[in-house]
């Protein structure tokens, strides 16, 4: 994985491999082009499938989860950007979203193509925030149009779905359970254990883990955290903890993760401007 350029509550831009994620949100727009492979983007109930060239746009506060087919895995782009950098689309972003969020690779005119290429090339440059801002808005000037979009549910605050997972996203870094976060949304915990098992499709410990193991993963990446420190800061309770859940997951070790990641990190490139030619 390839970190192109991090900002993480405005601009965050990393070039990886496709891997599966849990249902989460955030409140900021995301950007995910497949640079090779395949990957599977699911928003609300849907599941929608990407190759090579396509595109998919998530808009802000909306659940969506990524999965993966190990024989078909690839790299990915991912940009994810808060509204107030593309202010002519700030509006939008925050009051709209998408029933189907991919663009297909025949879709994708060239100057798209061209503006995803600068964002993965762009480094530090002299005034990077005008021209981050300039290429995003040139993105989303081409790829909106090409989806439908409908006006938010004004009720999706009071959506226990939406609640439970912008509850855990906020406190996963704490001591929290199901019967805590019950009383902390006023349901049971019955009503909760099976919300997670029947859309989520897992239960709530395995995706409390998840939620933790994303975020150890990103520190052990994308800092200099020991793994004692990316554990305590993921939320992990003891690093016993951490070594069983990520056993179970990943079929490794922590530090034979974090060997690997080193190592890929130290042989991958940026992409170039090849990678962002027009898929026929």
């Amino acid at each position: 994985m390839y970190a192109i350029f991090q900002n993480k509550d405005e601009f965050d831009a990393q070039l990886k491999r496709a891997e599966t994620v849990p249902p989460h949100l955030h409140r900021q727009l995301e950007i995910v082009y497949i640079m090779s492979g395949a990957l599977e983007i699911g928003v609300g109930t849907e599941l929608y499938h990407l190759n090579r060239g396509d595109l998919a746009l998530i808009f802000p506060d909306v659940i969506h989860h990524y999965q993966t087919n190990e024989s078909d895995t690839g790299d990915i782009l991912v940009i994810n950007t808060d509204p107030s950098l593309v202010p002519a689309f700030k509006t939008l972003l925050q009051s709209y979203e998408t029933p189907n969020p991919v663009v297909p690779s025949h879709a994708i005119t060239l100057d798209t193509l061209q503006a995803l290429h600068w964002l993965a090339d762009l480094g530090h440059p002299p005034y990077e925030d005008v021209l981050q801002e300039s290429y995003l808005q040139a993105i989303l000037s081409r790829v909106l149009p090409k989806v439908e979009l409908v006006k938010k549910k004004t009720n999706s605050e009071n959506d226990l779905v939406y609640r439970t997972v912008d509850y855990i996203a906020k406190h996963y870094m704490e001591p929290i359970s199901l019967t805590s976060i019950a009383n902390a949304l006023y349901v049971s915990p019955y009503s909760l254990s099976r919300l997670f098992s029947s859309t989520f499709h897992m239960n709530f410990n395995k995706y409390l883990n998840q939620t933790r193991l994303r975020e150890f993963t990103h520190l052990i990446r994308m800092s200099n955290q020991s793994i004692t420190e990316a554990c305590m800061n993921a939320g992990f309770e003891s690093q016993r903890t951490l070594n069983r859940v990520f056993q179970e997951e990943y079929h490794m070790s922590p530090s034979k993760y974090k060997k690997e990641m080193q190592r890929v990190q130290a042989n991958i490139t940026k992409p170039g401007p090849e990678e962002f030619e027009p898929v026929e």
